[in-house]
């Protein structure tokens, strides 16, 4: 009668293939995370832009009539990002900058930033010309 069931040498080189398969899937799952808490951070920036632009519209000022008039949110809708606005009556500047572990590739996105003007920044720096690319942050 011949007995059933898997070798050890069946069972390791299933192991090894597991192990292959883990190491090319693991850096861009990775990959994806810190894209998708990139997007959180540029979606927060771009949401409070555009509060500030109806608050502009509404007020004739970024500022408003009092402090409660034009609130922008305190943190990007995941958490990745913490959002900072620096605003006078007629410029703003929105700083997101990572409130945790992500994103951590690349070191650049830890900041975005976006004035009254369209210009976008990253790694602390705003680009000067809207139509230049930031880097892979925007």
């Amino acid at each position: 009668m011949k007995a059933k069931g898997f070798t050890l040498i069946e069972l390791m080189i299933v192991i090894v293939v597991i192990g292959i398969l883990a190491a090319i899937a693991y850096p861009s799952y990775t990959r994806y995370v810190d894209r998708a808490a990139i997007a959180d951070g540029r979606s927060a920036v771009l949401s409070g832009a555009q509060q500030l632009e109806r608050c502009f519209t509404r007020f004739d000022s970024y500022t408003g009539p009092d402090e409660d008039s034009c609130p922008i949110r305190a943190s990007s809708e995941e958490g990745f990002y913490a959002i900072t606005v620096a605003r006078d009556a007629t410029t703003y500047t929105l700083t997101a900058k990572a409130a945790g572990a992500r994103p951590t590739n690349p070191a650049a996105c830890q900041t975005l930033t976006l004035n009254q003007l369209g210009q976008r920044g990253s790694g602390g720096q705003v680009d000067s010309d809207p139509g230049d690319d930031p880097g892979d942050c925007w």
